[in-house]
């Protein structure tokens, strides 16, 4: 089946497209793309989101950092954002080089795989999803957006135009593990996000994604115990 492509330079003029029956955004097309090959998908207008501004880049204001949906995970990998860390780490080791300058952030968000590896560091970093349709804007915390495996609350006539984080003063990272070095889909992966103050750790919240049907931030793991002050490795606490 044909499908007909559009590429919108303004919001409004994405909205609409993305109102028609069948209409799907096409962003890296990394997933997509191969979705339609197999036959599991069937749009009849495929709708190009990546040359409207209010979807590229990265900005911080206000105490808040804002992601355009659809900022190449190339693009993050380049940033050196510390307060990001856990979302950086993990758009570096999404795929092959060329993978990367095509994918997106909010691709990968929406893709909703339980072993997507920007996921974890959204959650533990209390990224918000801002969606947008003719019928107006919503806010979705990351923690509610998954409800299963390559599911998520947006509905089909609704973009992911940004994520926005509130900036932290905490350090956060991922990590995965993979039968291979690269090119492979997490068996587990793990974020963190840890605030320490005056050598004792204040917060702590854990994300583990590809262990379960959606990332999740288990709330029992997700809960520090206060003023846990940080010591050195003794034979009683290795």
């Amino acid at each position: 089946m044909t499908a007909e492509y559009r590429r919108p330079s303004t919001l409004p003029e994405l909205l609409t497209d993305m109102a028609e029956p069948g209409a799907f955004a096409l962003a890296g097309g990394t997933d997509l793309i191969p979705l339609r090959t197999a036959g599991a998908v069937s749009p009849t207008l495929l709708v190009d989101v990546k040359h409207v501004s209010e979807l590229n880049g990265i900005t911080t204001e206000a105490g808040t950092t804002r992601i355009g949906a659809a900022t190449t995970l190339a693009d993050l990998a380049e940033h050196h954002d510390r307060s990001l860390d856990a979302i950086l780490d993990g758009a570096r080791i999404v795929g092959a080089p060329q993978t990367r300058n095509r994918a997106t952030l909010g691709g990968n968000l929406c893709r909703s795989s339980p072993a997507g590896d920007t996921l974890c560091g959204l959650l533990v970093l209390d990224a918000i999803a801002e969606l947008h349709s003719l019928n107006g804007v919503r806010h979705v915390p990351v923690r509610d957006f998954f409800t299963g495996p390559g599911r998520n609350v947006a509905t089909p006539s609704e973009v992911l135009v940004s994520i926005r984080l509130p900036t932290r003063h905490a350090g956060s990272a991922y990590h995965r593990f993979t039968y291979r070095r690269s090119m492979d889909l997490a068996i587990v992966g793990i974020a963190a996000r840890l605030s320490i103050k005056n050598g004792t750790c204040v917060d702590a919240t854990i994300a583990i994604g590809a262990a379960a049907p959606t990332p999740q931030s288990p709330p029992k793991l997700s809960s520090a115990p206060p003023a846990t002050t940080k010591q050195s490795p003794t034979p009683a606490n290795k």
